[in-house]
């Protein structure tokens, strides 16, 4: 009898802090054997794909509501994309 793993999708936001986002990327993908699907949604300068399995650039907007944007997109993406059965926020600006 194997146990399946439940599917986790790690929704990342991120504005300017794109190194600390990408850190971010290499701990989840490089280090862990459970198979985390990254979202990332970026309003900052980074507009491609780095280690991320989704990836959605967004329109900058004031500190909250762009805040609550990048929650809502990435959280739209991982849901579209990969029907998860958890959801994780990780802020990368922090």
């Amino acid at each position: 009898m194997t146990s399946r793993q439940p599917l986790i999708a790690i929704c990342l936001t991120s504005h300017n802090r794109i190194d600390c986002a990408k850190i971010n990327q290499e701990i989840f993908k490089l280090n862990f054997r459970t198979p985390f699907r990254v979202v990332h949604a970026c309003s900052g300068p980074q507009k491609e794909r780095y280690l991320e399995d989704a990836f959605i650039w967004c329109e900058p907007k004031p500190l909250q509501v762009g805040a609550i944007n990048l929650i809502q997109r990435s959280f739209e993406l991982a849901c579209r994309s990969f029907s998860p059965e958890y959801l994780v926020h990780l802020e990368a600006d922090i």
